[in-house]
């Protein structure tokens, strides 16, 4: 703020004398511009490392899920088999017509279940994650 109160100073200044000070006062606020901007980059570096930490801590506490999720459809596929197995008892079907149709179910079942068909963990490829990129121009 001595920038803005050295306004005042420089109304009652001898105009003579006011180009230059003129001159020194913006020379001052391109220098405090470029000090803010650095101040932002600064931060944003910093807020975008706790976000990438933080975001590594969820990936690695709830690694588990995904071998909850492969012995689920593991499970899966082992009932849709059996159920296909027990349908299909007293007909002849082709092992090749057995696993379409197995692989058919098992796919539907999939996508109806709400934790089989999400990833709910974070994605490297997730949309949502900040830009790394920190460009000082978008300040």
């Amino acid at each position: 703020m001595p920038r803005v109160s050295s306004l005042s100073k420089l109304i009652v200044t001898d105009p003579k004398t006011a180009d230059v000070e003129r001159e020194k006062l913006l020379g001052d606020c391109s220098n405090d511009s470029e000090a803010i901007i650095e101040m932002i980059v600064t931060e944003k570096k910093a807020v975008i490392q706790r976000i990438e930490q933080r975001a590594a801590q969820i990936k690695k506490e709830y690694a588990f899920l995904d071998q909850v999720k492969e012995r689920q459809i593991k499970e899966l596929r082992r009932k849709v088999e059996l159920e296909i197995d027990t349908e299909e008892a007293g007909r002849r079907i082709s092992i090749y017509e057995r696993k379409n149709r197995i692989e058919n179910v098992l796919m539907t079942r999939i996508e109806q279940d709400e934790f089989l068909s999400n990833n709910h963990i974070l994605d490297a490829d997730d949309n949502h994650s900040p830009s790394m990129e920190i460009d000082p121009e978008e300040y």
